[in-house]
């Protein structure tokens, strides 16, 4: 199975390859993080891209956003350092720093089409319309450089199937921008076709954007059962061997590391591919996802999957198309076989192949503290419960209790001393080598 053992891949301290050639610096426009041109005279003069947090007195700080809910998801506000408690490789560590943001919504009033109304750009001459984030009177424990706002990437990703899904897409890209704050920046991207839209202030560039894209390149279900017309996803030049989602994930990743802002990534699309047992694709993959991991870990990127092709149809019998017909299948180096039996077995591979890929799916959500909606037929609908429950959070950082930079991974649980909260941070990051 070409994706057995992904999370634990993922998760694992998997050798860094020390010959990867690191990518080109990625400047910083007027209004937010270029995501390609050439480098700027300001990023010339800044530090080192790779500087994590710190204290103001220099030392290194693992930083994380966490989120805290309550059963109804609604975002715990008053919340003070001492009410957290952080574990690294699971021995308590202090909370070193820690600020507690509160970001204004976007707006929640709908035009007579049902799509809600953006919040107005703020006046060039006004003051930010969010307040300060509060920082708690610990001794030097206030975060260097952040921001209020948060840098938000929309990826929409050439795995979402055509038709609907399609049309599902662009509505879920639509619902991420009318929820935009009004300090908040997005960028709009597709796997394997570029950048569309760099990150703006925009909402009208942005908007334009989605309403011409078209990222599906699969084949629709009725095409596939045409022998001609089958192709391997993996081998097709515009993605080839499924480098394209890693390595965007990890360009936007590198673009934003430096913003002192929150950073959050949507990727809009049916499935993902981080491993292969094909000799020509497997080492290429292993090489962008672990690029793609640790620079998620250095930006401290949050990353939300939203799966636009609706409830999922596993059995054959409930298709419109189904190859062979729903009393047969073909099984290699065994011929057709038909009844019952058949319709078994190709029930089964289906249910595996999906659960497989929602796994996947599931798998960077998870690990950053994000969130996964799937098997729904209004996908639109989660996103502003995910910019409500980002609306408020926590920025702590601990000084790791191991110095030595050898990208060995390790793991990070955070816990609140309160009854019935859920708690949602990044589970881990890989020592800086």
């Amino acid at each position: 199975m070409r994706k057995v053992g992904l999370i634990v891949l993922l998760l694992s301290g998997s050798t860094w390859l020390a010959a990867q050639t690191p990518p080109p610096p990625v400047p910083r426009g007027p209004e937010g993080p270029r995501l390609q041109g050439e480098t700027s005279a300001r990023q010339e003069t800044q530090s080192s891209a790779q500087a994590p947090p710190t204290f103001r007195s220099g030392v290194a700080l693992v930083q994380m956003d966490v989120t805290v809910l309550d059963d109804h998801r609604r975002p715990v506000t008053g919340l003070t350092a001492d009410d957290f408690t952080v574990f690294e490789d699971g021995v308590a560590r202090p909370v070193a720093a820690f600020t507690a943001v509160n970001l204004p919504s976007g707006s929640s009033d709908a035009d007579a089409g049902g799509r809600a109304v953006p919040a107005p750009a703020p006046a060039a001459s006004a003051a930010p319309p969010t307040a300060r984030p509060t920082v708690s009177p610990m001794p030097a424990a206030a975060f260097v450089d952040h921001a209020p706002g948060r840098l938000v990437a929309i990826v929409m990703d050439r795995s979402t199937p055509p038709g609907e899904p399609t049309i599902v897409a662009k509505q879920i890209a639509d619902a991420v921008v009318d929820q935009l704050g009004p300090g908040d920046e997005a960028a709009v991207l597709y796997t394997g076709f570029g950048t569309p839209q760099e990150f703006t202030h925009d909402r009208t560039l942005l908007h334009a954007t989605i309403a011409r894209s078209d990222p599906s390149a699969v084949l629709s279900e009725e095409s596939q059962q045409i022998p001609m017309a089958v192709s391997d996803p993996l081998s097709t030049g515009a993605c080839y061997c499924g480098l394209c989602v890693p390595e965007t994930i990890a360009h936007v990743a590198e673009a934003v590391q430096d913003a002192p802002q929150r950073k959050v990534l949507f990727f809009v699309g049916h499935d993902m591919t981080f491993q292969s047992a094909r000799d020509d694709c497997g080492f290429l993959l292993r090489k962008a996802r672990d690029r793609m991991v640790r620079a998620i870990d250095v930006a401290n990127l949050t990353i939300h999957v939203i799966d636009p092709s609706g409830l999922e149809t596993i059995t054959c019998a409930a298709k419109a198309f189904c190859t062979g017909g729903p009393d047969s299948i073909e099984i290699p180096g065994r011929g057709r076989v038909s009844g019952a039996v058949a319709r078994s077995l190709a029930d089964s591979a289906r249910l595996a192949a999906n659960n497989d890929r929602t796994a996947t799916l599931m798998t960077l959500p998870g690990y950053t503290g994000g969130r996964t909606v799937l098997n729904t037929n209004a996908p639109a609908a989660a996103v502003p419960g995910i910019f409500a429950e980002s609306a408020s959070y926590y920025l702590l950082a601990i000084q790791p209790a191991h110095s030595a930079a050898d990208g060995s991974f390790h793991r990070l649980e955070v816990k609140v001393k309160r009854r019935g909260v859920h708690v949602r941070a990044r589970e881990g990051y890989y020592a800086k080598e």
